[in-house]
Protein backbone atom coordinates (compact mmCIF):
# COMPACT_ATOMS: atom_id res chain seq x y z
CA UNK A 1 0.00 0.00 0.00
CA UNK A 2 3.15 2.48 0.40
CA UNK A 3 3.97 1.81 -3.13
CA UNK A 4 0.80 2.70 -4.48
CA UNK A 5 0.44 6.25 -1.70
CA UNK A 6 4.28 6.56 -3.40
CA UNK A 7 2.76 6.66 -7.09
CA UNK A 8 -0.29 8.85 -5.93
CA UNK A 9 2.27 11.44 -4.67
CA UNK A 10 4.70 11.13 -7.72
CA UNK A 11 1.58 11.53 -10.23
CA UNK A 12 -0.06 13.99 -8.14
CA UNK A 13 3.12 16.16 -8.13
CA UNK A 14 3.83 15.73 -11.62
CA UNK A 15 0.21 16.50 -12.61
CA UNK A 16 0.48 20.08 -10.24
CA UNK A 17 3.72 21.22 -11.95
CA UNK A 18 2.36 19.83 -15.78
CA UNK A 19 -0.81 22.42 -15.06
CA UNK A 20 1.52 25.19 -14.07
CA UNK A 21 4.25 25.08 -16.36
CA UNK A 22 1.19 24.77 -18.96
CA UNK A 23 -0.73 27.83 -17.48
CA UNK A 24 -3.55 25.70 -17.50
CA UNK A 25 -6.13 25.95 -14.13
CA UNK A 26 -7.07 23.36 -12.50
CA UNK A 27 -10.65 24.62 -13.82
CA UNK A 28 -9.90 24.17 -17.26
CA UNK A 29 -8.07 21.09 -16.83
CA UNK A 30 -11.12 19.63 -14.89
CA UNK A 31 -13.39 20.36 -17.82
CA UNK A 32 -10.70 18.66 -19.88
CA UNK A 33 -10.20 15.35 -18.01
CA UNK A 34 -14.01 15.63 -17.39
CA UNK A 35 -14.21 16.04 -13.50
CA UNK A 36 -14.85 18.71 -10.86
CA UNK A 37 -12.16 21.06 -10.06
CA UNK A 38 -12.12 19.93 -6.08
CA UNK A 39 -11.75 16.40 -7.27
CA UNK A 40 -9.10 17.24 -9.41
CA UNK A 41 -7.48 18.97 -6.54
CA UNK A 42 -7.26 15.99 -4.46
CA UNK A 43 -5.19 14.20 -6.91
CA UNK A 44 -2.71 17.38 -7.60
CA UNK A 45 -2.69 18.45 -3.64
CA UNK A 46 -3.47 15.32 -1.99
CA UNK A 47 -5.99 15.68 0.98
CA UNK A 48 -6.41 16.96 4.47
CA UNK A 49 -4.79 13.85 6.13
CA UNK A 50 -1.38 13.95 3.46
CA UNK A 51 -2.51 10.98 1.80
CA UNK A 52 -3.97 10.87 -1.86
CA UNK A 53 -6.85 9.96 -3.56
CA UNK A 54 -5.97 6.92 -6.09
CA UNK A 55 -6.79 8.59 -9.36
CA UNK A 56 -8.34 6.44 -12.15
CA UNK A 57 -6.67 5.41 -15.31
CA UNK A 58 -8.61 7.13 -16.87
CA UNK A 59 -7.55 10.72 -14.99
CA UNK A 60 -4.13 9.61 -16.71
CA UNK A 61 -5.09 8.48 -19.93
CA UNK A 62 -6.93 12.20 -20.53
CA UNK A 63 -4.11 14.51 -18.80
CA UNK A 64 -1.85 12.78 -21.14
CA UNK A 65 -3.73 13.44 -24.40
CA UNK A 66 -3.84 17.14 -22.64
CA UNK A 67 0.38 16.85 -22.97
CA UNK A 68 1.45 15.78 -19.76
CA UNK A 69 4.15 13.20 -19.48
CA UNK A 70 4.58 10.80 -16.65
CA UNK A 71 7.60 9.62 -15.49
CA UNK A 72 7.63 6.93 -12.33
CA UNK A 73 10.64 4.35 -11.56
CA UNK A 74 12.07 4.58 -14.91
CA UNK A 75 8.88 4.61 -17.06
CA UNK A 76 7.25 6.65 -19.13
CA UNK A 77 3.87 7.42 -19.98
CA UNK A 78 2.89 9.45 -22.53
CA UNK A 79 -0.18 9.85 -25.10
CA UNK A 80 1.17 9.35 -29.32
CA UNK A 81 -1.06 10.61 -31.80
CA UNK A 82 0.59 9.47 -34.88
CA UNK A 83 3.32 7.36 -33.34
CA UNK A 84 4.87 10.91 -31.90
CA UNK A 85 4.03 12.37 -28.45
CA UNK A 86 1.60 15.00 -28.82
CA UNK A 87 3.56 18.64 -27.70
CA UNK A 88 2.00 20.68 -25.03
CA UNK A 89 2.57 23.62 -26.51
CA UNK A 90 -0.85 22.48 -28.60
CA UNK A 91 -2.70 23.12 -25.44
CA UNK A 92 -1.75 25.83 -24.38
CA UNK A 93 -4.18 29.35 -24.01
CA UNK A 94 -4.19 31.45 -27.70
CA UNK A 95 -5.05 34.91 -26.44
CA UNK A 96 -5.31 38.03 -29.11
CA UNK A 97 -6.48 41.28 -27.92
CA UNK A 98 -6.18 44.39 -30.67
CA UNK A 99 -7.54 48.22 -29.96
CA UNK A 100 -7.26 51.68 -31.56
CA UNK A 101 -7.57 54.81 -29.56
CA UNK A 102 -8.23 58.01 -30.88
CA UNK A 103 -6.19 61.01 -29.21
CA UNK A 104 -8.26 63.61 -30.40
CA UNK A 105 -8.37 66.23 -32.17
CA UNK A 106 -5.23 66.40 -34.69
CA UNK A 107 -3.54 63.78 -32.48
CA UNK A 108 -4.06 60.73 -34.31
CA UNK A 109 -4.45 57.16 -33.11
CA UNK A 110 -2.93 54.50 -31.39
CA UNK A 111 -2.74 50.71 -31.68
CA UNK A 112 -1.93 48.64 -29.53
CA UNK A 113 -2.22 44.58 -30.44
CA UNK A 114 -1.38 41.81 -27.66
CA UNK A 115 -0.67 37.87 -28.84
CA UNK A 116 -0.16 34.88 -26.51
CA UNK A 117 0.77 32.27 -28.92
CA UNK A 118 2.13 29.49 -27.44
CA UNK A 119 5.58 29.45 -25.96
CA UNK A 120 5.66 33.48 -26.43
CA UNK A 121 4.04 37.10 -26.35
CA UNK A 122 3.63 39.19 -28.98
CA UNK A 123 3.03 43.01 -28.32
CA UNK A 124 2.56 45.32 -31.22
CA UNK A 125 1.90 49.21 -30.65
CA UNK A 126 1.61 51.74 -33.95
CA UNK A 127 1.20 55.43 -33.75
CA UNK A 128 -0.59 56.89 -36.99
CA UNK A 129 -0.19 60.46 -37.30
CA UNK A 130 -2.60 62.86 -38.44
CA UNK A 131 -2.13 63.90 -42.11
CA UNK A 132 -3.21 67.60 -42.66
Amino acid sequence: MAEANGFMKVLGEALANFLKESEMSESEASKAVGMDRARLNTYTHGLANGKRRTAPAELLAKACILGFKFEFQGHTIVALKDGQPIPAAEHQLRLEFTRQFDLGENGGTVAVGLKKPPGKIELSVSLRAVSE
